[in-house]
This record gives structure tokens, sequence and C-alpha cells, in this order.
């Protein structure tokens, strides 16, 4: 039987490394049309719960202020309901991509499997260019998204249903 997979990416073009995660999203988008749901968030994080919605694995990308250098690849994987959400508060967003997932979990509307990737980045301004530590990772973590998704295929995947395009 097949399970609901979606890749959720986070962030605001605009805004330097905010956009990340819409760079991993449309970097992968011609390998894994079909085989899973795309989905741009843009910079409003509260509409993950219906992103998350019908899903049962979730893959989120996103940048991250933690502190640490530009570039840095953070990766967090939460299986059946456990989540512990401190390292996902460096969020450049009002509303982080953890408060979002522990207000599903919460509302019982938390996938069984989620994988987050946090590119820690360091250009956010408005107008801002993405900084070449932050599209180095991007490239990283694509390859790494690759990797999990085949990974999850040899459990037989397919789309979440009912989640658009973009949010």
């Amino acid at each position: 039987m097949a399970f609901q997979v979606a890749l959720i990416g986070v962030g605001n073009e605009e805004r330097g490394d905010d956009g990340v995660g819409l760079l991993v999203l449309r970097t992968l988008r011609a390998s894994l049309e079909g085989r899973l749901r795309l989905l741009e968030l843009g910079g409003r994080v509260d509409r993950l719960l219906e992103a998350l919605d019908g899903c049962e694995v979730a893959i989120i990308v996103d940048a991250v202020q933690s502190g640490a250098p530009a570039g840095v690849i953070h990766r967090f994987e939460y299986v059946n309901g456990s989540l512990p959400t401190n390292g996902l508060r460096g969020s450049t967003h009002t509303m982080s991509v953890g408060d979002a997932l522990e207000l599903a979990w919460i509302l019982k509307k938390l996938p069984s499997h989620i994988l987050v990737y946090g590119i820690e980045g360091r250009a956010f301004d408005l107008g801002d260019p993405m900084t070449p530590e932050v599209r180095s990772a991007a490239q990283e973590v694509c390859q790494r998204i690759l990797e999990d998704v085949g990974r999850l295929e040899d459990r037989t995947i397919g789309p979440c249903p009912s989640a658009r395009q973009a949010l």
C-alpha cells in the first residue's frame, strides 16, 4: 500500500538566504514531479498545517538562523510522534517550522515521519542575494533529499492527495 509524501520548500526568495527552501524544491522539481507532492510555502509557515494534511511523510526545507556559520546543514528527523522542536527555533519567519510542527502535533495532524533540513543563512534583508555558502549547501541538500526519497520509495510512496502546489 502506498503512503503519502510531500516535499515542502519554505522561504522568501526576495530575502537572500531565506529563499533556499524554494531553491531546493525548484531544483528537484524535474526529478521528483509525479513521485511526490511538491509544495512552495513561501514565508507563510503558518500554512504548514494545511500542507501537512493527508501526508504520512513530510520533507521540509527552510533557512535557519542558529548562530552557526552560513551553509551549515541541520537535519532533524521525527518518527511516530516524537517532536523535540528545540532545534527548530532558529527561524527567519514569525512562526518557526518548529512552532508549526508543534501545533500540528497538538492538533493530531502531524505526519508519522518528518525530515527537516535547515540551511544556516547569513543574508536575510530584502534584496540581498543568496550567499555562495547557502547555494552550495542547497546542492548538498538536493542530493540528500534524492537519497531520502529513494529510501522512501522502497516502501512505495504516493503524493499527498489534498495538498495544493503553492500555498
